[in-house]
């Protein structure tokens, strides 16, 4: 198992005094049993892509409290993308 090259991955992360916050990384993709291709995912990635495991759990809070629509105003993504 090696790595066989990395990727630039953009993950959205909390806003910190307004101002947005943004992890750029790079991640590795191994070879798995000469065939198989993984990427690796980092510690902080979510569960949906391009968002961080803090993100996630802020904007469930959110939608736990407000309309959808109204927690896609102030995060700034599409009410589809939540």
């Amino acid at each position: 198992m090696g790595v066989i090259y990395y990727m630039f991955n953009y993950f959205d992360s909390l806003n910190v005094f307004e101002h947005e916050c943004c992890l750029h990384a790079r991640v590795p993709r191994v070879l798995i049993k000469e065939k198989n291709v993984r990427l690796i995912n980092p510690p902080w990635s979510g569960l949906s892509n391009g968002f961080t495991l803090l993100f996630e759990a802020l904007v469930l809070q959110l939608a736990s409290h407000m309309p959808v629509h109204t927690v896609s105003h102030i995060i700034k993504e599409s009410d589809y993308t939540i």
